[in-house]
């Protein structure tokens, strides 16, 4: 009896064995299940992460790429600009040196017929020849040099046919004529290189230098001659800077006769045009447009009733004042008109991306001229500056001008303001405004 109890007695310890270990093993199970479940849930989250990372990563890889190659572009498009830029006064300097190399058959024609009047040649052109080489041959360049030659020869040759009445209706006007003439000069000071303090250099130019400067306590521009011009020729500058006051035109405030010849004008603390438009930083620039538009038409207007024209009228030649006031600069080429017309001399570096299209045939300038230039110049206002023709050489703009082409519409240029600029370029210069009416154009949409 008692060894049948303990037989079940054991069977029932057995069976409660084998289920606590069947238990035990489906709840193991259980957990190795759970923790295979939230391993795999596990490797799915990164997976699924490593791949998003990988896709950013990616991403912005070709974002930076992409930036790095629009910025070497633009870098390079830069570089471009600069070198045309630079390279665009050689490229005329070079095909003006070629054309001078022509023009000295003429100069042997003159001289052989002067050999054959009944002046004494030698004396007669020895004297000359003191008088006008030595005034020519300054220090320079090459190329400034050997058209100063040219020019003085042909100067000595017509002064002598001149005097003999032989050639008086047909003399070529070589160099530039006085640009002063006709032009009541006003009475500007001249005063003593002691009476300023030059400071610092503000521009670097092929034939002067402007620093930052004072006289009589006032903040000045101060423009000194280097080598390549005489001091002749930059007081010449500043007594037709002297005789054209206007609001709208940079003022002169007194001249250095000394040696290096000195002019000093007013400060314009903003810089100049071309500079203000390719910042593109001003938030509300374009309210400025048609102001600065309508202020170069107003001084541009009284050059013309002054009879003068301007022949370098760009973004780079304006200048703003502290109130962003426009001022035109530039007075190296302005000249004052002989009737209607001013006849191009071949020293003159005319810049080809503002020029009218008759002048690289006709070689005259006229008002007209300078109409063509500011379209040029309202171009330049609604595009921040772009440089007109923009990848273009000297050669390929005249070609494309002679062809009809036109600079095309700048894409915030209202449609009023595109029929002034647009009429700039007709290739009729009869058919372009003159400043008087652009200036009411433009004023008149300031209004609307």
């Amino acid at each position: 009896m008692h060894r049948h109890t303990a037989l079940e007695e054991a069977c029932r310890a057995k069976r409660v064995l084998v289920e606590a270990r069947v238990r035990l093993v489906d709840n193991t199970s259980g957990l190795l299940q759970q923790e295979t479940a939230t391993l795999s849930e596990d490797h799915t989250n990164i997976v699924n992460l490593s791949e998003r990372c990988s896709s950013q990563l990616s991403r912005a890889f070709e974002e930076a790429r992409a930036k790095l190659s629009r910025r070497e572009e633009e870098v390079m498009e830069e570089l471009r600009n600069e070198a045309q830029r630079a390279l665009s006064p050689i490229e005329v300097s070079m095909e003006e040196h070629v054309s001078g190399i022509a023009r000295l058959s003429s100069v042997k024609d003159s001289l052989q017929a002067l050999l054959a009047s009944e002046v004494d040649p030698v004396s007669f052109l020895k004297m000359l020849k003191d008088q006008d080489l030595n005034e020519n041959l300054q220090t320079g360049s090459a190329f400034r040099r050997s058209e100063n030659i040219d020019n003085a020869l042909r100067r000595i040759v017509e002064r002598a046919l001149a005097s003999l009445n032989s050639v008086a209706e047909d003399r070529t006007i070589s160099t530039p004529p006085s640009s002063t003439s006709d032009v009541t000069p006003a009475l500007i000071p001249m005063v003593p290189q002691t009476s300023l303090t030059v400071q610092d250099l503000v521009k670097i130019g092929a034939f002067t230098d402007i620093h930052r400067g004072l006289y009589e306590n006032r903040q000045v521009a101060i423009k000194i001659r280097k080598d390549g011009i005489t001091n002749e020729q930059l007081l010449e500058e500043g007594r037709m800077m002297g005789a054209l006051r206007h609001d709208r035109l940079l003022a002169l405030l007194a001249m250095v006769s000394e040696s290096p010849a000195t002019l000093i004008m007013e400060f314009m603390s903003n810089g100049n045009l071309l500079a203000f438009l390719e910042k593109k930083s001003s938030s509300n620039r374009d309210r400025y447009y048609l102001k600065m538009a309508a202020e170069v038409a107003e001084g541009m207007r009284f050059l013309e009733e002054e009879g003068c024209v301007h022949l370098d009228l760009r973004a780079a030649n304006i200048l703003l004042d502290d109130g962003f006031g426009c001022k035109i600069a530039g007075f190296q080429l302005v000249r004052k008109l002989a009737g209607e017309v001013y006849q191009i001399s071949e020293g003159d570096m005319l810049p080809a991306r503002w020029c009218a299209v008759e002048a690289f045939t006709t070689k005259v300038w006229t008002s007209k001229c300078d109409s063509w230039s500011f379209g040029v110049l309202l171009f330049e206002i609604y595009t921040d500056g772009t440089l007109p023709y923009k990848g273009k050489t000297h050669r390929e703009v005249v070609e494309l001008l002679k062809q009809g082409t036109r600079l095309p519409r700048p894409s915030v240029c209202p449609d009023a303001v595109h029929r002034v600029m647009s009429s700039c370029w007709h290739e009729d210069p009869l058919t372009r405004p003159d400043f008087g009416e652009m200036y009411t154009s433009l004023s008149s949409l300031i209004r609307a």
